[in-house]
């Protein structure tokens, strides 16, 4: 941002610059020389001024639509989780969290229905 701030000083200096050797060039008494010098600093630097505050402008309106942009984000991320969360207290309640008397933690004893074959095997490799 500290470049933008220099840049009407920058413009005046250039064209001063220019004018001055176009005018050695052209060999016109320094008297002339030095007022179109001065004329082309105070133009350009107020040329400057104006093309400075419109870039500050356009730099502060990308910076308040990122921030627009990133509020909205932050504030869709906060409904949502939100509405997660309604919706899982909402499933939640009609959870049953009781443990039956067939279940053991430290046993791995669960009851598995004799009557399907593969609850054999699984007995089988759970035993082992």
């Amino acid at each position: 941002m500290n470049y933008v701030e220099r840049i009407p000083m920058f413009m005046a200096l250039c064209a001063s610059i220019i004018g001055g050797l176009s005018g050695y060039s052209q060999k016109l008494i320094n008297k002339d020389i030095y007022i179109r010098m001065i004329l082309a600093m105070i133009i350009f630097y107020i040329i400057g001024v104006f093309f400075r505050n419109t870039i500050i402008g356009m730099i502060k309106q990308i910076k308040d639509i990122e921030k627009k942009k990133a509020e909205e984000s932050a504030r869709l991320l906060e409904e949502e989780k939100m509405a997660q969360a309604e919706s899982d207290e909402q499933r939640g309640g009609a959870i049953d969290y009781t443990v039956g008397d067939n279940n053991t933690v430290a046993g791995v004893e669960d009851d598995f229905d004799d009557d399907i074959p593969i609850a054999k095997i699984i007995r089988q490799q759970l035993d082992k």
